[in-house]
This record gives C-alpha cells, sequence and structure tokens, in this order.
C-alpha cells in the first residue's frame, strides 16, 4: 500500500498546487472584496472559493460542488492552508463549506 499511498500523496500535491495557481493571482490581483471565485480541478470538478482579508490574514470558504471534492479537501485542508500561506505570504484561515446535491 505503500507505493499506492505516496502515488495519493502527489496526487493530492499537484493538486493542491494546481487550486493555489488559481487562486493566488487572483487574490493579488483583486480590487473588490471579498473576492469570488469559480476554481476548477480534474476529475474533482468545480470549486466556489469567497476570500476576505481581516486583521492580516486571509479568510479563504472553500465550497466544492461534488462529494468527492469535499472529501478531497476536508482531507488536504491543512496542506491547502500551509500552501496557501506560503503562496500569500500571510497566514490563512481556511475553512470548507459542505455544499450537498439539493
Amino acid at each position: 500500500g505503500t507505493a499506492a499511498s505516496g502515488a495519493g500523496v502527489a496526487a493530492d500535491t499537484l493538486m493542491i498546487e494546481a487550486m493555489t495557481a488559481q487562486l493566488a493571482p487572483r487574490i493579488h490581483g483583486s480590487a473588490q472584496w471579498p473576492l469570488q471565485a469559480m476554481l476548477y480541478l480534474p476529475r474533482l470538478g468545480r470549486i466556489n472559493a469567497s476570500v476576505r482579508r481581516e486583521q492580516g490574514m486571509w479568510h479563504i470558504e472553500l465550497a466544492a460542488e461534488q462529494e468527492l471534492a469535499a472529501r478531497w479537501l476536508g482531507g488536504v485542508r491543512q496542506g491547502c492552508q500551509d500552501r496557501l500561506a506560503e503562496a500569500l505570504g500571510q497566514p490563512v484561515e481556511l475553512h470548507l463549506v459542505h455544499v450537498g446535491a439539493a
């Protein structure tokens, strides 16, 4: 199981990078707050992001449209938060909002 979990970690890292690459430039370039952005990740679908800044910290809320994406985000929340903080150069508080099918 080690190779499979290693591949899973590598895939997670790539997805976190892809998400950060979509979100960080929008945050840096935005003049309107809160920022609303739609992210797209292969195999996981769309993730809605809402970003605001308070007291020197970024508050980012992610809402996955699909159950698989919601579960994935739950498993990598800390990694996402750390990577976004690194990319933005400031602390990030990441919140996950569960959006189930009605």
